[in-house]
């Protein structure tokens, strides 16, 4: 999928809020705040049982007889990771299949243009993370059995330090998305989110007999929906998401809601921009 000219040159002039500069010229040379692999020597500490012996100081250990590593300082090789939900829930309408998409591909236009190595993983659809050229011919395919919390807790892993993105609905109970939004948050320089909603999945106004079925699991529900169900339906609903925000918020990250029809300028200045995860040059 291309972007659109628009949404490029305003992919073009957006840069991820994080704390980590990155250098798009010159990627890799941005000391971290962590004990790494480069070639930056920071310190020593006490050897432990299970540490790799490679990396003791023989030279300080016949000064003092103590065995000790030597510790390196992190050089930020940065890394964007961007999680992709392909349940059938994320392609209700045509609408919100293709705003996965687009969104999709606009933060990999972001992160390509800050200097960042980039990768999308379409969770239960691709086996391994693509890179975004080798995903630009292959097909979109969304799927019940593609259950969010069930690929990141069992079949996903993350890149050490790595930044990540997940594009979902999280239209899940909050227990099972605790421990998947735990596991993706692990390690990562920072965790964002973007919960693509359509506008009747935000503010439902259709009222009358209704059959509702569940996309992924199929369940079926006869209900008459009344102005009374509508109201409950918005009260859980801001529940759900602020129980939502405050998950990713607690791993130092943020959510953001995304209009799957709004404008990409509008879900840009007004929500991306706002709620800290992009900045504008």
């Amino acid at each position: 999928m291309n972007l659109a000219a628009s949404d490029e040159t305003l992919a073009r002039n957006c840069y991820f809020n994080n704390r980590f500069t990155v250098h798009s010229q010159n990627p890799g040379n941005n000391p971290g705040d962590q004990p790494g692999g480069s070639l930056l020597f920071q310190d020593h500490r006490p050897y432990f049982p299970g540490d790799d012996i490679r990396r003791i100081d023989w030279r300080a250990f016949g000064r003092t007889d103590q065995l000790v590593l030597k510790t390196y300082q992190e050089e930020i090789s940065p890394f964007l990771e961007i999680l992709v939900d392909t349940s059938a829930s994320m392609n209700v309408s045509t609408a919100k299949r293709n705003a996965t998409q687009r969104w999709t591909w606009f933060l990999a236009t972001v992160g390509i243009h800050a200097g960042y190595s980039v990768s999308i993983q379409r969770l239960g659809l691709d086996s391994a993370p693509l890179r975004p050229h080798e995903l630009l011919h292959r097909p979109w395919r969304f799927d019940p059995h593609h259950h969010l919390p069930t690929v990141i807790t069992r079949q996903w892993k993350g890149r050490h330090r790595s930044l990540r993105v997940i594009l979902s609905d999280f239209l899940l109970d909050i227990a099972d998305i605790e421990p998947a939004l735990a596991m993706a948050a692990r390690d990562a320089l920072a965790i964002y989110g973007l919960q693509i909603l359509t506008p009747d999945e935000l503010d439902p106004s259709q009222r009358g007999p209704y059959r509702l079925v569940d996309d992924d699991t199929g369940n079926i529900e006869q209900l008459n929906i009344s102005d009374a169900e509508l109201a409950q339906y918005r009260q859980r609903f801001r529940h759900h998401h602020d129980l939502l925000r405050a998950g990713f918020r607690r791993r130092a990250g943020a959510l953001a809601l995304v209009d799957a029809v709004a404008d990409s300028r509008h879900v840009v200045l007004q929500t991306l921009v706002p709620t800290g995860i992009l900045a504008l040059d």
